[in-house]
């Protein structure tokens, strides 16, 4: 291709652009001018077809829409023919080519419009294949957090997060069946709120209304276990936030249930301050969602009664230990009473010389004795009363002092506190079962010469330390054989520290002795007063 040629193009296609653009009749007298130096060189019509058809594509395709194309199109042949007439009188046939490139031109047209068609398809198309992205990714999040370690509240919130982040709605919330009524659903405090300031109103006529069956956008799904989209809240006579809605912009709302089985648990429901058109694919994922998140709060329900057994078991135990301790208090204790008394009766018959009679019968009664002490002390072991009737701190000194002198081991006992203020009995026979084991566990397993004991309050929590300076031991060997009895004294501290939402940590090195920490949280337990 000439250098000549290439100068012809490259003039042709600037000024061309120019004239599709609004440059008018200076561009067609410049149009004409290069047709007559395309004659003094020597092109032919046909190269200046092709120049045309090169600049037209070009020009062609920074159109936009459909009409753009079609004017540029038409300008393009006018520019084409003023660049020709040149060759009008030397060049024959010419309207044939006239008309052959405005066919090119038009089917230039058709191509792009077809074009146009193909591009606006493969965008509703990735769309909505981006749309369906985002459905997956929210249900592979909520089923990450459904399989976490974290309540259901957190749950419930982090699904509120991410429904809102992909559907763009500002608002989000959680009703729940109430556990006294459970045909009425309650509000909770969990919400997701773009703009907490502005949805301040709605917030506070949310949480202050319960729904009944069929009442309002949650009442309904309440009572049809189905999805259900208000598209205008505004002209829904059953919707009773309207008022609120309206003063704070809401326009749309949507809602879905929490299902376990057929039972409805809870109600998630979600607000726009745009007129949103009902989205299928969305209420069929939220109702996925409700389905996935019913199975945690199913899987929560039974770890609550899994948690519950032991606990169960423990105060069937203690019932049974205040049985048994009543018996032993009330009924052996008195009848050997009554054995005592009609040995002192029957003694009181036999005649002072005969001593050695008198003697047995002595040695009998010292052993009764004993046997009422040693049964008032199991009983005080299975139920203390001192528990009962003076409090823990009372009852753990009785412990510590009666350790000392059956053990012969210096056992001593402080409260680090300025008043000893009852606690729960729960908490307290808690505390006073733990403290007990850890004695045994030392009087059976130390060889200690001291041990301590203190009880404390501290930020919200009780603490209770004992610590010995005996043999020790190694954690890991607690799971041997030959420690068994050890590691199942241990195993009952920790249970019991547990089911009251604490923690009991032991710490043990051979030859330097045990300390073991109880701590249970104040609150969560419902203690009587404060520090």
């Amino acid at each position: 291709m000439s250098t000549q040629y290439q100068k012809l193009a490259e003039r042709y296609g600037k000024i061309l652009a120019t004239y599709v653009g609004g440059a008018g009749e200076a561009a067609l007298q410049s149009a004409y001018e290069i047709g007559r130096q395309a004659v003094q060189a020597g092109l032919g019509c046909l190269d200046i077809a092709q120049i045309h058809e090169e600049a037209l594509i070009r020009s062609l395709l920074q159109a936009s829409t459909l009409g753009e194309s079609s004017k540029i199109a038409k300008l393009g042949s006018d520019f084409l023919a003023q660049s020709l007439s040149p060759y009008e009188m030397t060049h024959r046939g010419f309207q044939e080519v006239i008309l052959d490139l405005s066919r090119r031109a038009v089917e230039l047209a058709t191509v792009n419009r077809r074009l146009e068609t193909e591009i606006s398809e493969r965008r509703r198309v990735e769309s909505a294949l981006q749309q369906e992205t985002s459905y997956v990714k929210l249900l592979n999040v909520v089923t990450v957090a459904a399989n976490m370690g974290s309540g259901i509240n957190d749950v419930y919130r982090r699904c509120l997060e991410e429904v809102c982040l992909i559907t763009g709605w500002p608002i989000g919330h959680v009703y729940i069946v109430d556990e006294d009524s459970p045909d009425r659903l309650v509000p909770t405090s969990i919400w997701h709120l773009a703009e907490p300031k502005r949805f301040e109103v709605f917030r506070h006529a949310t949480e202050s209304l319960s729904l009944s069956r069929g009442i309002g956008l949650p009442g309904r799904v309440f009572s049809t276990g189905e999805s259900t989209f208000i598209v205008d809240l505004a002209e829904d006579s059953n919707f009773l936030r309207a008022q609120a809605c309206s003063e704070v912009g809401i326009r749309s709302g949507f809602a879905f249930p929490i299902l376990v089985g057929s039972e409805v648990v809870a109600v998630l429901e979600f607000f726009s301050d745009l007129l949103q058109k009902p989205d299928e694919q969305l209420l069929d994922v939220m109702a996925q969602i409700g389905i996935q998140l019913g199975r945690v709060v199913e899987r929560r329900r039974s770890e609550d009664v899994l948690r519950e057994i032991p606990k169960r078991i423990l105060e069937a135990q203690e019932a049974e230990r205040r049985r048994v301790a009543h018996e032993l208090h009330d009924d052996v204790c008195q009848r050997l009473s009554a054995t005592k008394l009609h040995i002192g009766a029957f003694e009181n018959e036999i005649p002072e010389k005969d001593r050695k009679v008198h003697s047995k019968l002595q040695l009998i009664k010292r052993q009764i004795n004993a046997n009422i002490q040693e049964v008032r002390r199991i009983a005080a072991h299975l139920r203390p009363t001192t528990l009962d009737d003076m409090g823990l701190h009372v009852a753990l000194r009785l412990l510590c002092e009666e350790f000392q002198k059956i053990n012969h081991t210096r056992a001593n006992f402080k409260m680090k506190a300025r008043s000893p203020q009852r606690l729960d009995p729960p908490v307290e026979l808690t505390l006073y079962r733990i403290a007990q084991e850890g004695l045994s566990n030392v009087a059976k397993h130390a060889e200690a010469k001291t041990v301590s004991m203190r009880l404390m309050r501290l930020n919200g929590i009780i603490r209770l330390d004992i610590n010995d300076n005996g043999r020790g031991f190694e954690i890991e060997k607690i799971r041997s054989d030959s420690v068994r009895g050890y590691k199942l004294g241990l195993l009952s501290m920790k249970e019991r520290a547990e089911l009251l939402n604490g923690t009991c940590r032991i710490e043990s090195v051979p030859g330097k002795g045990t300390k073991i920490r109880v701590e249970i949280p104040l609150e969560s337990n419902h203690t009587h007063g404060k520090d």
